[in-house]
């Protein structure tokens, strides 16, 4: 088997190396900071998987200051994710990346 390719991490310029995994391969942005399609669009375009958490697993958190809510945008703002569906979501990838893998051999 050729291995398992996979990039996470959160919304940013960093997440453009999609471009240079090895087939399989999958990109999990843990939050799109409200840009639902730019990764998603990318990753298809080199024929990587994408994957990331619904909103309902992510909080954004701004500083107790009420300024900062209407200053700072989701991309600035620091947030949470709920671990225990970041690691479901890492042991989907797995699964889908193995399962494709196990296709492309035959």
């Amino acid at each position: 088997s050729s291995g398992i390719n996979a990039e996470y991490g959160v919304h940013g310029a960093g997440l453009t190396h999609v471009a240079f995994l090895a087939q399989p391969a999958a990109l999990f942005e843990l939050y799109n900071a409200g840009e639902e399609h730019c990764y998603k669009t990318l990753a298809s375009l080199f024929g990587v998987r994408y994957y990331t958490l619904d909103r309902t697993h992510v909080t954004v958190k701004y500083d107790s200051d009420s300024t900062s809510r209407n200053s700072v945008t989701p991309k600035e703002a620091d947030y949470e994710v709920d671990v225990k569906m970041v690691l479901r979501t890492m042991e989907q990838i797995v699964k889908d990346l193995s399962k494709k893998a196990r296709k492309d051999e035959l």
